[in-house]
């Protein structure tokens, strides 16, 4: 319910503020809402009184007339529109990713391998200790090095049978490591050296979910069908399915003796990764002008925001960083554009041209495009009375 009075319906303002004396004269309570006053019947006929309805008659027409007419903001999306992605977060609890998380989820995976390498971690698979919960007289020995009762713990990776595969599938990777004997500190180790998203590091990552996935293949044959297959065999059908999903995914690594020397090692074609060369101009500012370069930078653990003033013969007058929390990358840019507008006035600049490499940004701050709500007041705190260029660079 919105007050009559007391709440900011008005363009004007607050209608108490604006007409303090002609809430005795209309004589109604202040807890009168708005619906009262005005409804799909029109306004209510108090306020057609001649003593009201000249003063009255002006804020109508503002209402009618305004070009700042109330508009739905949607809150929990930061554009303030309506979108099912945001609607769906904002009713659902948004949880930490696990550590593990880039190790089974990751750009190129095969998702039938990512899902039981995911169901193993989270001990969710049939192991004979899982069943010895609900059948007391199961056999518990390990199928497959037949030395140790078998659990997710023993399978992933004491098990002599996989621990042998994961140590030479590390060697053709360059890591010479015995793997640890309990899965929660396998899974430790493995976000600190499966970064990245080129072709090496991707690799990394299949042979890790593809042998989890085909370990307890392996076991199920043994378990349920009587067949054996050597450890060399489970071997190659990990290379071979890591190999054909490398070369069909067609990314690239950079150029390295390490990373062809592993390509070489694991049977994959090396897809060299090469930056073409930018071209990049710094224009000169007018004579009676200051130019502030700024820029901006977010990663999962914070952001940062820089930039320098300069003279218009190109010359450094002053620098400024900064680092902050996490935020979006866009209202990290507009931060940024505000310390250089705020540090060129403190040198008492009178004219001032803006540089960044947002395009976005830029068209906000200069009023040539819509942007997020959140931001509204930063913006229109200093978009007046600047000159605006901008270097788009890819």
């Amino acid at each position: 319910m919105i007050d009559f009075w007391s709440q900011p319906w008005h363009p004007k303002g607050i209608i108490s503020n604006i007409l303090p004396s002609h809430r005795t004269k209309l004589a109604l309570a202040s807890a009168h809402s708005l619906s009262q006053i005005h409804n799909s019947n029109g306004w209510n006929p108090v306020l057609s009184k001649p003593s009201l309805a000249e003063e009255f008659s002006t804020l109508k027409e503002a209402i009618f007339n305004s070009e700042n007419l109330n508009i739905p903001i949607w809150k929990p999306s930061t554009s303030g529109y309506f979108s099912t992605k945001s609607a769906w977060n904002a009713v659902r609890t948004i949880q930490l990713k696990p550590p593990w998380h880039d190790s089974i989820w990751f750009p190129g995976h095969i998702p039938r391998h990512s899902i039981v390498a995911w169901k193993a971690i989270q001990d969710k698979l049939l192991t004979k200790d899982n069943l010895l919960r609900f059948i007391p007289f199961v056999d518990t020995q390990c199928p497959l090095c037949c030395a140790e009762n078998e659990s997710v713990n023993h399978l992933l990776f004491s098990c002599s049978y996989l621990a042998w595969i994961w140590r030479v599938i590390l060697r053709r990777f360059g890591t010479r490591r015995r793997p640890k004997k309990e899965l929660k500190e396998e899974e430790q180790w493995a976000p600190k050296n499966f970064r990245g998203k080129g072709q090496i590091s991707t690799a990394l990552k299949l042979c890790f979910t593809s042998s989890i996935y085909h370990i307890l293949g392996e076991r199920n044959n043994r378990v349920f069908e009587n067949s054996k297959s050597h450890k060399s065999v489970v071997l190659g059908r990990i290379i071979v399915e890591v190999r054909i999903k490398i070369n069909c995914l067609g990314i690239s690594d950079l150029p390295s003796k390490v990373n062809h020397q592993i390509a070489d090692n694991m049977g994959f074609i090396f897809n060299t990764k090469f930056y073409a060369p930018r071209l990049c101009s710094w224009s000169l500012p007018s004579a009676n002008e200051i130019k502030v370069n700024v820029d901006a930078s977010l990663e999962e653990s914070g952001g940062g925001i820089g930039g320098l003033l300069r003279h218009h013969d190109g010359s450094c007058i002053v620098m400024f960083s900064k680092l902050t929390d996490r935020e979006e990358i866009f209202a990290l840019e507009i931060l940024a554009i505000e310390n250089g507008v705020k540090l060129a006035s403190a040198l008492g600049t009178q004219y001032l041209w803006i540089e960044s490499d947002s395009l976005f940004a830029v068209k906000s701050v200069a009023g040539e495009t819509k942007y997020p709500w959140k931001q509204s007041n930063r913006i229109k705190s200093y978009q007046n009375n600047l000159g605006w260029l901008h270097i788009l660079e890819d």
